[in-house]
């Protein structure tokens, strides 16, 4: 089940986060673990984890992203899904999805091409 971190949410209602549009480096990555809602830091990933910063948007609420691919993923490797978060440190993590996006799917060591939603609510909304 997709959805959106507490953790998240309590940063942007308390200004700790900041803009969505000039929030730092966004990050992507496969997660092969599936977190809970109110976890604090990020699942298990595999990968590397793909920069979002120069594709994001924010318009009228709805946060997007350009399509990526993520290359060099091990066969046999169980992705559970996908987790967005802003790298810093701590990590926070914003979104797990799961839905909508191919996913699970274990991998057969070839790239793995996620395309996200570019018109409605694109990845999510606020």
């Amino acid at each position: 089940m997709s959805f959106i971190y507490k953790i998240f949410k309590e940063k942007l209602m308390d200004g700790t986060f900041g803009s969505m549009k000039n929030v730092g480096t966004l990050r992507v990555a496969l997660a092969t673990s599936v977190p809970a809602e109110t976890d604090t830091g990020l699942p298990t990933v595999t990968g590397t984890a793909i920069t979002l910063v120069a594709d994001q948007t924010a318009t009228g609420g709805a946060f997007g992203a350009n399509s990526v691919v993520f290359t060099g993923v091990p066969s046999g490797v169980l992705i559970r899904g996908l987790i967005i978060y802003k790298q810093g440190t701590p990590n926070i993590p914003i979104i797990f999805l799961d839905q909508g996006v191919g996913l699970p799917q274990v991998s057969d060591g070839s790239n793995i091409p996620v395309a996200f939603p570019t018109t409605g609510n694109k990845i999510f909304t606020l």
